[in-house]
């Protein structure tokens, strides 16, 4: 998935001839409100850890505690696929097209809104073809989608800066990792 979506948004940004520090800021990659976004970032990813939980009470036919069988490699190789996805879904969806929305529309719910369906629709394919849930399970997982998706356009638009919806999210595959 990264080849296919960053390589085509590097290439459009390479092909308008800006230099390092504007190409970083068109993605919201700057060092402005750091510590807040931070904040943001792990709070949000917080509650998104509590509803995947929450889920999993919901819809599990026998709620149990979860007795972790993961190894110190194998919790690592999440963390590092949870921040890789995260990071590369964010670049994408938060930074290129949900900046560009809002330049376009001029409208932050619009524009949160559109990102967010666009990022619903690229789990789609996942859902429908692996998954094999039932229908009214995939709606609400779809459901889901869009409101990570809105959740990390509105903490973008709030802090105008990519670290915040990039931990949000790297929380949400984490906690999807460990309880679904």
């Amino acid at each position: 998935k990264p080849i296919i979506f960053l390589l085509p948004v590097f290439s459009v940004l390479g092909g308008e001839g800006r230099s390092w520090r504007s190409f970083a800021k068109s993605f919201g990659l700057n060092k402005q409100g750091i510590s807040l976004s931070i904040y943001y970032g792990l709070t949000l990813g917080v509650v998104y850890i509590m509803a995947v939980r929450l889920g999993g009470y919901v819809f599990s036919q026998q709620p149990t505690d979860y007795q972790f069988s993961i190894s110190a490699a194998g919790f690592m190789y999440l963390v590092l696929l949870s921040l890789v996805t995260a990071s590369w879904e964010q670049l994408v969806f938060s930074g290129f097209l949900l900046l560009r929305f809002m330049r376009a529309l001029n409208d932050e719910w619009a524009s949160a809104s559109l990102s967010a369906l666009l990022f619903t629709l690229l789990h789609l394919p996942i859902l429908v073809f692996e998954s094999r849930a039932p229908f009214v399970l995939t709606a609400i997982q779809l459901l889901l989608f869009f409101l990570v998706g809105f959740g990390n356009a509105v903490l973008m638009l709030r802090t105008r800066n990519i670290l915040a919806p990039i931990l949000s999210h790297t929380f949400w595959a984490m906690a999807v990792g460990l309880f679904a």
